[in-house]
């Protein structure tokens, strides 16, 4: 059986105005899964975005959020650890994860990930704006797939 600690995390794209939920959830395994849920078209949707390894075979005991540090504070009985919520450029390294993330955007000139800003793609507020059914699970960012020259 796994037991779970679960933390929310609440994020408005200023640009879009978009709201998202970012959930960490713990397990008794060392690990916390990171899952993103947002609209579309009236309704909740979910995806899981990452999963973290903190401490193998280690129970978390405590989540914790600072948006002061825009960090995540993790512990188990023998350590503690801290995780960067913006980790855009540590974490990712390709486009079609980056822009998945709603702490993230993919800076096409830079090739590069970086927390979300002006003119960095985004696949939520993207597909949101187009107001069509695409199924993002399936297809990449449209903006990934083209080249600056």
């Amino acid at each position: 059986m796994m037991t779970i600690i679960p933390r929310l995390c609440r994020i408005r794209n200023k640009i879009t105005n978009q709201e998202f939920k970012v959930f960490y959830v713990g397990t008794n395994t060392g690990r916390i899964y990171k899952i993103v849920q947002f609209m579309r078209d009236g309704e909740a949707k979910s995806k899981l975005l990452d999963i973290f390894e903190i401490a193998a075979n280690e129970a978390i005991q405590v989540i914790e959020i600072s948006q002061k540090h825009k960090s995540l504070y993790v512990s188990t009985n023998h350590r503690i650890k801290q995780i960067a919520l913006e980790m855009c450029n540590h974490r990712y390294d390709s486009c079609f994860r980056c822009v998945k993330d709603p702490y993230c955007g993919w800076d096409q000139e830079a090739n590069a990930c970086k927390p979300y800003g002006i003119g960095l793609l985004q696949v939520r507020s993207t597909f949101h704006s187009l107001k069509i059914k695409i199924i993002t699970q399936m297809l990449p960012h449209i903006g990934c797939c083209q080249r600056n020259e």
